[in-house]
């Protein structure tokens, strides 16, 4: 039975930390989807040997996909703070590379 008492280990409670602000994006990223039309826009956490930890970069199509990579010091307490303009700044990028009309046109 879960008494809701459980002291975290403080490796728990980053990792805990991070997780809400992965949901964050994700669920930016899922309003901008909704608000503009998109089909869909992927998003991918990056770092160490994968990508850059400090990476920021997006992509999109005139299909109406996109892809926005972030690196995962964004979501540790040095980044948090900027995660929100780092995520509006790539959403920003998707309209200007396409138009800002282009989620909408179908």
């Amino acid at each position: 039975m879960c008494t809701g008492n459980r002291v975290w280990e403080p490796h728990e409670a980053a990792m805990a930390a991070e997780a809400e602000q992965i949901r964050k994006a994700e669920a930016r990223v899922t309003d901008f989807a909704t608000e503009h039309g998109t089909e869909r826009i992927t998003l991918a956490v990056a770092g160490a040997r994968i990508g850059c930890w400090d990476a920021a970069e997006s992509v999109c199509s005139f299909g109406a996909l996109g892809h926005i990579e972030l690196g995962h010091f964004w979501f540790f307490p040095e980044g948090v703070a900027s995660l929100p303009h780092i995520v509006e700044h790539e959403l920003a990028h998707m309209l200007a590379y396409t138009g800002a009309d282009m989620f909408n046109d179908g």
